[in-house]
């Protein structure tokens, strides 16, 4: 059995494993090197089920356990995720002035990557422990410019002016 998943940002086939093994397995579609049609007959293992199998968080780096997620999102980012929701779940709403999503999701590491990559287009609001996590490692890459910034305006300053892309 094998089915092709196509998902930003890597794509995969999930098949069993080789003979021998019972186990179903994700391969990188950017690790093959050649691929050919086989007339092989395909078998489903017992039990199986490939939305438990992606619902299981197959496809996230180290796995981690399901969280509800909150953030406030920048315009562009929001939009984004109208199209290409993180969940199942996932609510979106403009409240107070910002967009907002909520959303179950695994707490892996390509999440929090994912996350960071989205700069100012986001700020994690719940849980705490993940808001934490991710200021934390925002705090040590800003620490690493500011030498080079030569910053002499308050924090204060910084975060209500609006000329500003840096937010602390």
């Amino acid at each position: 059995m094998a089915k092709l998943i196509l998902e930003h940002p890597h794509s995969g086939i999930i098949k069993q494993a080789p003979v021998g093994y019972s186990d179903v397995r994700l391969y990188p579609v950017h690790r093959f090197e050649q691929v050919a049609m086989s007339d092989q007959k395909v078998t489903v293992p017992e039990g199986f089920s490939i939305d438990d199998y992606l619902a299981s968080g197959a496809m996230d780096f180290g796995g981690g356990e399901e969280i509800k997620f909150c953030a406030k999102l920048g315009e562009s980012l929001a939009n984004y995720l109208a199209e290409t929701p993180i969940s199942a779940n996932q609510k979106l709403s403009y409240q107070n002035d910002a967009w907002q999503v909520e959303a179950t999701v695994r707490d892996s590491w390509q999440f929090q990557f994912w996350i960071l990559s989205q700069g100012a287009e986001i700020e994690v609001l719940a849980p705490k422990a993940l808001r934490d996590r991710i200021g934390e490692s925002l705090n040590l890459a800003v620490a690493k410019y500011l030498d080079d910034m030569r910053i002499t305006e308050s924090v204060d300053d910084l975060k209500s002016s609006k000329a500003t892309h840096l937010s602390i």
